[in-house]
Protein backbone atom coordinates (compact mmCIF):
# COMPACT_ATOMS: atom_id res chain seq x y z
CA UNK A 1 0.00 0.00 0.00
CA UNK A 2 1.20 3.81 -1.26
CA UNK A 3 1.41 6.57 1.66
CA UNK A 4 -0.79 9.07 0.28
CA UNK A 5 1.22 12.19 0.23
CA UNK A 6 -1.26 15.17 1.64
CA UNK A 7 1.68 17.03 2.49
CA UNK A 8 2.96 17.48 -1.33
CA UNK A 9 1.79 20.63 -1.82
CA UNK A 10 3.69 22.29 1.13
CA UNK A 11 6.91 20.15 -0.07
CA UNK A 12 6.39 21.57 -3.55
CA UNK A 13 6.07 24.84 -2.65
CA UNK A 14 9.69 25.20 -2.49
CA UNK A 15 11.61 26.05 -5.69
CA UNK A 16 14.52 24.03 -5.86
CA UNK A 17 12.94 20.98 -4.57
CA UNK A 18 14.63 17.10 -5.52
CA UNK A 19 12.59 14.12 -5.07
CA UNK A 20 14.12 10.40 -4.67
CA UNK A 21 11.16 8.11 -4.13
CA UNK A 22 12.30 4.28 -3.96
CA UNK A 23 8.25 3.27 -3.90
CA UNK A 24 5.26 5.13 -5.77
CA UNK A 25 1.47 3.76 -5.06
CA UNK A 26 -0.99 5.02 -7.99
CA UNK A 27 -3.19 7.19 -4.97
CA UNK A 28 0.93 8.51 -4.41
CA UNK A 29 1.31 9.33 -8.40
CA UNK A 30 -1.94 11.21 -8.55
CA UNK A 31 -1.13 13.37 -5.62
CA UNK A 32 1.99 14.01 -6.94
CA UNK A 33 0.86 14.85 -10.19
CA UNK A 34 -1.57 17.62 -8.72
CA UNK A 35 1.00 19.32 -6.79
CA UNK A 36 3.12 19.26 -9.32
CA UNK A 37 0.46 21.24 -11.97
CA UNK A 38 -0.18 23.76 -8.98
CA UNK A 39 3.66 24.37 -8.40
CA UNK A 40 5.39 23.12 -11.94
CA UNK A 41 8.59 25.63 -10.84
CA UNK A 42 9.46 23.63 -7.90
CA UNK A 43 10.56 20.34 -8.87
CA UNK A 44 14.13 20.18 -9.93
CA UNK A 45 14.99 16.51 -9.69
CA UNK A 46 12.82 13.84 -9.72
CA UNK A 47 14.33 10.06 -9.01
CA UNK A 48 11.55 7.50 -9.62
CA UNK A 49 14.17 4.74 -10.50
CA UNK A 50 13.06 1.20 -9.42
CA UNK A 51 9.37 2.47 -8.09
CA UNK A 52 8.26 -0.26 -10.43
CA UNK A 53 5.64 2.40 -11.76
CA UNK A 54 4.28 1.14 -15.05
CA UNK A 55 2.48 2.52 -17.46
CA UNK A 56 -0.37 3.51 -15.09
CA UNK A 57 2.15 5.21 -12.29
CA UNK A 58 3.08 6.98 -15.44
CA UNK A 59 -0.37 7.87 -16.78
CA UNK A 60 -1.37 9.86 -13.29
CA UNK A 61 2.35 11.51 -13.30
CA UNK A 62 2.25 12.92 -16.84
CA UNK A 63 -0.53 15.63 -15.63
CA UNK A 64 1.86 17.20 -13.69
CA UNK A 65 5.17 16.40 -15.27
CA UNK A 66 3.71 18.36 -18.58
CA UNK A 67 3.26 21.09 -16.22
CA UNK A 68 6.91 21.40 -14.65
CA UNK A 69 9.59 23.59 -16.20
CA UNK A 70 13.31 23.89 -15.06
CA UNK A 71 13.81 19.94 -14.67
CA UNK A 72 17.52 19.11 -14.45
CA UNK A 73 17.36 15.59 -13.70
CA UNK A 74 14.74 12.94 -14.32
CA UNK A 75 15.37 9.30 -13.55
CA UNK A 76 12.79 6.43 -14.55
CA UNK A 77 15.12 3.50 -14.78
CA UNK A 78 13.80 -0.01 -14.13
CA UNK A 79 10.11 1.13 -13.66
CA UNK A 80 8.59 -1.41 -16.27
CA UNK A 81 7.57 1.13 -18.95
CA UNK A 82 6.13 0.46 -22.44
CA UNK A 83 5.64 2.50 -25.35
CA UNK A 84 1.92 3.77 -24.62
CA UNK A 85 2.67 6.88 -23.10
CA UNK A 86 6.18 7.78 -24.29
CA UNK A 87 4.65 10.41 -26.77
CA UNK A 88 3.83 12.84 -23.58
CA UNK A 89 7.04 11.47 -21.99
CA UNK A 90 8.41 13.35 -25.24
CA UNK A 91 6.56 16.43 -24.78
CA UNK A 92 7.69 16.81 -20.91
CA UNK A 93 11.29 16.41 -22.36
CA UNK A 94 10.71 19.45 -24.70
CA UNK A 95 8.95 21.64 -22.64
CA UNK A 96 12.55 20.87 -20.14
CA UNK A 97 15.11 21.05 -22.97
CA UNK A 98 16.49 24.25 -21.63
CA UNK A 99 17.43 23.38 -18.46
CA UNK A 100 17.23 19.17 -18.25
CA UNK A 101 20.70 17.95 -17.94
CA UNK A 102 20.53 14.09 -17.18
CA UNK A 103 17.65 11.55 -18.26
CA UNK A 104 17.42 8.07 -17.41
CA UNK A 105 14.98 5.34 -18.90
CA UNK A 106 16.82 2.71 -18.70
CA UNK A 107 15.94 -0.90 -18.28
CA UNK A 108 12.76 -0.07 -20.22
CA UNK A 109 11.16 -1.97 -23.11
CA UNK A 110 11.74 1.22 -25.12
CA UNK A 111 12.49 -0.48 -28.08
CA UNK A 112 13.50 0.73 -31.52
CA UNK A 113 10.26 2.68 -31.86
CA UNK A 114 9.87 4.02 -28.63
CA UNK A 115 12.99 5.74 -29.39
CA UNK A 116 11.53 7.11 -32.23
CA UNK A 117 8.46 8.33 -30.19
CA UNK A 118 11.37 9.66 -28.10
CA UNK A 119 13.43 11.43 -30.86
CA UNK A 120 11.80 15.15 -31.18
CA UNK A 121 11.94 15.59 -27.17
CA UNK A 122 15.49 14.05 -27.21
CA UNK A 123 16.94 16.41 -30.03
CA UNK A 124 15.90 19.20 -28.45
CA UNK A 125 17.47 18.65 -25.00
CA UNK A 126 20.83 20.06 -25.85
CA UNK A 127 21.79 20.75 -22.69
CA UNK A 128 21.84 16.99 -21.92
CA UNK A 129 25.43 15.68 -20.26
CA UNK A 130 24.27 12.36 -19.30
CA UNK A 131 21.90 10.03 -21.24
CA UNK A 132 21.33 6.26 -20.35
CA UNK A 133 19.46 3.81 -22.28
CA UNK A 134 20.77 0.65 -21.21
CA UNK A 135 19.19 -2.34 -21.45
CA UNK A 136 15.92 -0.66 -23.59
CA UNK A 137 16.14 -3.59 -26.10
CA UNK A 138 17.50 -0.86 -29.03
CA UNK A 139 18.77 -2.58 -32.11
CA UNK A 140 21.67 -2.08 -34.72
CA UNK A 141 20.27 -0.77 -38.21
CA UNK A 142 17.56 1.81 -37.11
CA UNK A 143 18.10 2.75 -33.61
CA UNK A 144 22.05 3.42 -34.09
CA UNK A 145 21.01 5.83 -37.12
CA UNK A 146 18.43 7.37 -34.88
CA UNK A 147 20.38 7.88 -32.39
CA UNK A 148 23.41 9.42 -34.25
CA UNK A 149 21.32 11.76 -35.20
CA UNK A 150 19.99 12.62 -31.46
CA UNK A 151 23.67 12.77 -30.70
CA UNK A 152 24.33 15.31 -32.86
CA UNK A 153 21.97 17.76 -31.16
CA UNK A 154 23.59 16.88 -27.50
CA UNK A 155 27.23 18.95 -27.65
CA UNK A 156 27.61 18.83 -24.14
CA UNK A 157 26.76 15.04 -23.65
CA UNK A 158 29.44 13.52 -21.75
CA UNK A 159 27.64 10.22 -20.06
CA UNK A 160 26.12 7.97 -22.44
CA UNK A 161 25.23 4.39 -21.54
CA UNK A 162 24.19 2.18 -24.35
CA UNK A 163 25.36 -1.68 -23.09
CA UNK A 164 22.83 -4.49 -23.11
CA UNK A 165 21.00 -3.42 -26.23
CA UNK A 166 22.02 -5.07 -29.86
CA UNK A 167 23.56 -2.30 -31.73
CA UNK A 168 25.42 -4.63 -33.29
CA UNK A 169 29.21 -3.78 -34.68
CA UNK A 170 27.89 -0.98 -36.19
CA UNK A 171 26.74 0.99 -33.34
CA UNK A 172 26.23 4.50 -33.21
CA UNK A 173 27.33 6.10 -36.47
Amino acid sequence: RGHYFPSMFYLLRHVGFDLVLKSLALPDARAMSSALQHHPDALRMLDLSLCGIGDRGLQQLLPGLLECRGLREVHLSDNKLAAEHLPSLGRMLENNAATLECFSIARNELRDDGLATLQRGLTACSQLTGLWLNGTGLRSGCSGQRLSSILRHMPRLSTLWLKNNDLGDEGVL
